[in-house]
């Protein structure tokens, strides 16, 4: 919950008590506000009160509270932040726009508008606490009525419970600021001819706030006329229902007319906006579409509050008749545990409307069972965080360069966030298109302002002077690289060096995605896996070899269906074994796990082989590959693996990922992996 000072009003009442009610559904409450006399008694039933500027509206203010706010955030997990003020409402949105927690704001009132219509901002889901309201937010403010839900003020039962009137006392509770005390005044100037009447009678005035030297003023000259004090003002008070508890007549609006209400006072509507008069059966559904604010009513006058309150005062049965009715209103339609299960609904419908939409620009849609399942990966991590995906100018379908360039344009105005991965998407060493396909896409997206992420990406081999300083400039509209291993950051190094006058974009390392798969220990066989690519190096004779000396029979796997199968079915059928295809992770983990031994040309057939705890050598003469097999060893070093990871045993030029580390030791290295990859993604969205 976010407020201004928690101290006298309605609003603040009814943050108390909706926070109540939440705790009581086993909801856990935080408030930050400026504090104030209702701290004490929310800490008293159990909301974790945190202090913060928040009633004050100046940029050192707006800092500090930002940083307060984003301190709670990142220290534990809120489902929702729930504002209500414009101005907690605004610093909320500013804070979240780029994070999962939705945002709720409350409408207490109609705001005005002005300037500070531009700056409001409402949220993921609004409440408002009354039709009038709600109608005002739709029209002036433009909002779809479906992300509004309709509350009430609950007022809570144990507190403000019927009580039998047996005090001759009106009553008027509110904040006397200016252009809230117009009816504090207005029943000090009618206090003399009323009290005149009926002398038995006395007035209190609860409140407190910038105009009351004004009412304080009206109060001592109705007294000094009076003769005697009639007319008591009390100031700042927090036991209001004590105060109300056997009067018989309150003058007011809102909240604590209903309150009022609740302990079987007759209720006259008066205040700033509006003239309502006794609250009736009859007036009661009128009254109730204005929040009890009399809102679009004729204007309160001191003549209209002196014969309301006249009439009460003479008409006995009116009062009893009410006295029966309207705290059998509030019971029935005003609890707190309806006003509980409103916010909650609206935690949810804000949670569904915060999602946001992240296209995926890669090399995505053509078999790859690694880059398949990176996508996989990175769609699941974009899920739990509420960000929907799209495939703008994917490689799905045959459709044209020009279709497909129009696609990724339309996608990428379409989103929140651009996304590139799978691969080293930024090289020129076998295709030129390619690099400007992808620059392009971020330098466009850019220029709509989207924000733009590297993810788990390496970065390869950038040549020509020109080339990197154009491949620079895309790079510095990113707002932050995900780069696969050190090496890429070095890279990234390099090519800024080369690149006069050029300036490191903000960068962090980011495991391949596949790494988020569990682990998974399967049942060895006698078998020795070999993941072939189209363009390797591995021939009939050499993998006879490492069968032989291994003692191991081979079992021939293809991750790449669509590349590698030509290749793969040659040396298969030239060893007179099957031909299995891994199509998903699942078959690729169950194929290669089942192997004591793998040797892969393909980066991520060593990557799923280090997932099924299968000890693989990898085609170093690859770079990525190579840069692969050093953040092993750096990971596994940073994690004080107790076995060593070197010396590596070699297959010609292939060199081995974890040969020399023991069960205990892969899971350890694997969970660094993880968590890296996991601080990384939270680091970005």
């Amino acid at each position: 919950m976010l407020a201004a000072a928690f101290d006298i009003g309605g609003a603040e009442t009814h943050i108390l008590d909706l926070s109540h009610a939440l705790i009581k559904k086993g909801v856990a409450v935080s408030l930050i506000s400026a504090g104030g006399a209702y701290v004490e008694r929310a800490e008293r039933i159990g909301v974790r009160c945190i202090l913060a500027p928040m009633q004050k509206q100046s940029p050192a203010s707006a800092m500090k509270c930002r940083e307060i706010i984003l301190r709670e955030l990142e220290g534990a997990h809120y489902d929702a932040v729930h504002a209500h003020t414009r101005y907690a409402a605004t610093l909320a949105y500013l804070i979240l726009k780029n994070r999962p927690t939705p945002l709720v704001v409350t409408a207490h009132l109609c705001f005005s508008l002005g300037l500070k219509r531009r700056l409001s901002r409402w949220g993921d889901a609004t409440l408002a606490v009354s039709k009038d309201i709600k109608d005002y937010l739709t029209k002036e403010y433009v909002l779809d009525e479906r992300r509004i839900i309709l509350t009430r003020n609950g007022i809570d039962g144990e507190v403000f419970s019927k009580c039998e009137p047996t005090k001759k006392r009106i009553i008027h509770t509110s904040r006397l600021d200016l252009g809230r005390s117009l009816t504090a005044k207005l029943l000090a100037d009618a206090a003399v001819k009323l009290l005149r009447n009926h002398p038995e009678y006395e007035i209190w005035i609860v409140g407190d706030g910038d105009d009351f030297a004004e009412v304080s003023s009206r109060v001592r000259a109705a007294n000094e006329a009076l003769g005697f004090s009639g007319v008591k003002l009390l100031g700042k008070r927090t036991d209001v229902a004590a105060i109300l508890s056997g009067a018989e007549i309150f003058v007011g609006v809102s909240r604590a007319a209903l309150e009022a209400a609740a302990v079987g006072l007759a209720v006259i509507i008066s205040g700033d906006e509006g003239y309502g008069g006794i609250l009736t059966e009859e007036s009661f559904s009128k009254m109730e579409e204005s929040n009890f604010c009399a809102r679009g009513e004729k204007a309160a006058t001191k003549e209209l509050l002196f014969r309301d309150i006249e009439e009460l005062i003479l008409n006995e049965s009116l009062r009893k008749t009410l006295h029966g009715y309207l705290p059998w209103r509030i019971r029935r339609d005003f609890s707190t545990e309806r006003m509980a299960l409103d916010a909650i609904r609206a935690y949810r419908l804000a949670k569904r409307n915060k999602r946001r939409t992240a296209a995926l620009v890669g090399y995505y849609g053509y078999g790859n069972l690694g880059d398949e399942e990176t996508l996989i990966a990175l769609r699941e991590i974009l899920k739990s965080r509420s960000v929907e995906v799209i495939y703008p100018g994917s490689s799905f379908g045959k459709e044209s360069k020009l279709t497909k360039a129009r696609e990724l344009a339309r996608g990428i105005r379409a989103s929140d966030y651009v996304i590139l991965g799978g691969g080293n998407l930024m090289q020129n060493e076998t295709s030129r298109r390619s690099l400007v396909y992808y620059c392009e896409a971020i330098r466009y997206a850019a220029r709509h302002g989207k924000r733009v992420f590297l993810f788990s990406s390496g970065l390869g081999e950038i040549n020509g002077r020109l080339w990197r300083r154009y491949t620079l400039g895309a790079l510095s509209k990113c707002e932050l690289l995900g780069l696969r291993t050190s090496r890429d950051m070095l890279e990234l190094d390099a090519l800024c060096t080369l690149t006069e006058g050029a300036q490191k974009r903000a960068a962090v390392r980011m495991p391949d995605l596949c790494f988020s798969i569990p682990p998974t220990l399967t049942p060895k066989g006698e078998l020795v896996a070999f993941i072939l690519s189209k363009d390797g190096t591995l021939d009939v004779r050499e993998i006879k070899r490492i069968a032989t000396e291994s003692a191991l029979s081979p079992r021939i796997i293809s991750v790449f269906r669509r590349q590698d199968t030509k290749r793969a079915k040659e040396i298969a059928d030239a060893l007179g074994v099957p031909l299995y295809f891994a199509e998903d992770k699942q078959s690729a983990i169950s194929l290669i796990g089942e192997c004591k031994m793998a040797v892969s040309e393909r980066l991520h057939g060593a990557i799923f082989s280090l997932i099924a705890k299968t000890p693989v050598f990898i085609d170093t003469r690859r770079e990525k590959c190579e840069a692969l097999l050093h953040e092993i060893e750096l990971t596994a070093r940073r994690s004080d693996c107790r076995s060593p990871l070197f010396p590596i045993s070699m297959i010609d030029n292939r060199q081995a990922l974890l040969s020399k580390l023991s069960s205990a030791d892969f899971d350890i290295c694997l969970a660094a992996l993880r968590r890296e990859l996991r601080e990384a993604i939270n680091n970005i969205i």
